[in-house]
């Protein structure tokens, strides 16, 4: 999945799917989305005199396993229906993760 090409609607259609998490040791968590919004809708259309070509947005998952411990970085995705792409994830309580596009 292209993800410059993704917008709140693409990954919305995907609520309560499950996302598997490559960790950094090879291991495969599944997490679950729970939450896709538009991610401070106030922040200005434009950025540096270009039009931003989508909303900001966030995702907010549920890790399946909440004794795993999935750090904040760069993750490598997969998914059934939107294929294998990379999240920057960021822990934001226990057992669950976020990612924000802008």
């Amino acid at each position: 999945m292209d993800l410059s090409e993704a917008n709140v609607a693409v990954f919305a259609d995907h609520l309560g799917s499950r996302f598997r998490v490559v960790t950094g040791n090879g291991q495969i968590a599944e997490i679950e989305l729970i939450a896709a919004e538009i991610y401070r809708s106030d922040l200005p259309r434009q950025e540096e005199g270009r039009k931003l070509d989508r909303e900001p947005f966030s995702l907010l998952f549920e890790v399946l396993v909440p004794e795993l411990s999935i750090r904040q970085r760069l993750y490598q995705i997969e998914h059934a229906a939107l294929g294998n792409f990379e999240l920057f994830l960021t822990p934001t309580g226990p057992g669950r993760l976020e990612a924000v596009f802008n």
